[in-house]
Order: C-alpha cells, then sequence, then structure tokens
C-alpha cells in the first residue's frame, strides 16, 4: 500500500490516502478526496514545479519518494526538531489540493481563521537575562543625572526580558 498525504490548500487540512500501486491514478485520488470536496470542484496540483499530476508521473518511483521526503520534512518542522528555509531544495513534493469555486473571482471570502494560544507554559527569564546588581552606592557619586539613566538601563533591561520571553513563547507556538 502506497499512503498519500493531500493538503487541502484553503484549511491547511491534511488528508490520508492508502491507495494499491495498481490504483494510483490520478481519477482514484480524486474519487477519495470526494468527501473532502466534490470532485468537479477540485483542482489537484503535485509539485514543485506544480502541475496537475498525470497517471504515469505518480507511479514513477521518484515521484512517490519525493512525495515520502516532503511528509517526513513536514513532520520534522511540526515537531521542531528541524526547520528549512523556503529557498532550500530538497527535491521533496507534495499533493495540494485546491477549491476551483474558492479560487474564482467571485467567491464569497473565507471565513476568518481564529487562533487560539497554544497551551503550555511560556519560559520565564534564565540568570543571563537579568542584569547585574548595580554598584554599591559607596562607590557612585549621587547625581540626579546619573539615578535618572540608572532608572532608565533598569526599565530597558525588564523589557528586553520580558521582550524574550514572549518571543520564546511565540516560537513555541509554532
Amino acid at each position: 500500500m502506497i499512503r498519500l498525504r493531500v493538503l487541502t490548500a484553503s484549511t491547511g487540512a491534511c488528508t490520508h490516502i492508502s491507495l494499491h500501486p495498481n490504483e494510483l491514478t490520478y481519477s482514484t485520488i480524486r474519487s477519495r478526496l470526494a468527501a473532502v470536496l466534490p470532485v468537479n470542484d477540485q483542482i489537484i496540483l503535485l509539485g514543485p514545479p506544480y502541475k496537475v499530476p498525470k497517471d504515469s508521473m505518480l507511479r514513477n518511483n521518484e515521484t512517490i519518494s519525493a512525495l515520502r521526503l516532503g511528509d517526513e520534512e513536514d513532520e520534522l518542522i511540526q515537531s521542531g526538531q528541524c526547520s528549512l528555509e523556503p529557498a532550500e531544495r530538497t527535491g521533496s513534493k507534495r499533493l495540494f489540493l485546491f477549491s476551483k469555486r474558492a479560487l474564482a473571482n467571485n467567491a464569497p471570502e473565507p471565513p476568518n481563521c481564529i487562533l487560539d494560544p497554544a497551551p503550555g507554559p511560556l519560559p520565564m527569564p534564565t540568570q543571563s537575562d537579568i542584569p547585574p546588581p548595580p554598584p554599591s552606592p559607596s562607590d557612585v557619586v549621587e547625581t540626579p543625572l546619573r539615578n535618572a539613566l540608572e532608572l532608565y538601563v533598569r526599565q530597558l533591561m525588564l523589557d528586553v526580558a520580558k521582550g524574550r520571553v514572549y518571543a520564546d513563547g511565540a516560537d513555541l507556538r509554532l
């Protein structure tokens, strides 16, 4: 059995299809995806480079290997074990499902996608994020300018530490 993963372009949802090698045709894939999108509304693209797959291309061992590589890359990226730059060329391919109606000029606006925060604790500042204590008062001559500068530096370091916590939290949610 050959397991294919098809990404729905409008929602980002993945649909898994298992096919016998003899069933690996464009029309069979379309019929299996009918539960997701009606057959007459489907556009299926394979790539990069993106084009409508032909049966001979789908049955090619090189194409099947490239699809598996694309699935493996996506799993690594989602698990956070790897990050690939968009410009990197790895030879991987993916199958995408588009809706003709959604791509039409008179198509209604897609519904707003509201993302909830990912569950999990926010990272706390580490010891390296906390600024060193100021010098003892006996070493420093007190002036209004010096006091204002110390307050400004303390507030700036606090803001930097908070920013790092928010950035780390945002990275964890991706």
